[in-house]
């Protein structure tokens, strides 16, 4: 036998099924496609900050008007992460944490095109 199946037997269930040992659980995937999602979206807020004031990162960066529009990217990436992962494992795919990752990313770089263009609207 394989070591690298485990199989089980669900409950009044006549079929015995295998899960493969690579197959992460739900959290896992959820907080590895959330972290890339908030990766991106701290890079973005960074390279806008460094574009228009020339100084990488001040110590208030996060303090000033960036600091709500960063905390509402960040409650998005986790919300897009889990609806992409949940939407992988729903289609069966073999590695739902990229799917969830794409579509996190996908989402902040829309969301942050979005603010971006109304910040600039307003000036």
């Amino acid at each position: 036998m394989a070591r690298s199946t485990r199989l089980y037997q669900r409950a009044r269930s006549p079929l015995i099924q295998g899960r493969s040992r690579r197959e992460r659980p739900w959290r896992s995937d959820f907080a590895l496609a959330a972290a890339w999602g908030i990766a991106v979206l701290f890079a973005l807020m960074m390279g806008s900050h460094y574009a228009e004031t020339g100084a990488l990162v001040p110590a208030d960066a996060l303090a000033s008007a960036w600091g709500a529009s960063a905390a509402a990217g960040a409650v998005l990436a986790l919300g897009s992460a889990a609806v992409g992962v949940t939407l992988a494992r729903a289609w069966g795919a073999d590695r739902p944490a990229r799917t969830g990752a794409v579509v996190s990313c996908g989402t902040v770089v829309v969301y942050w095109l979005l603010f971006g263009g109304m910040a600039a609207a307003r000036r």
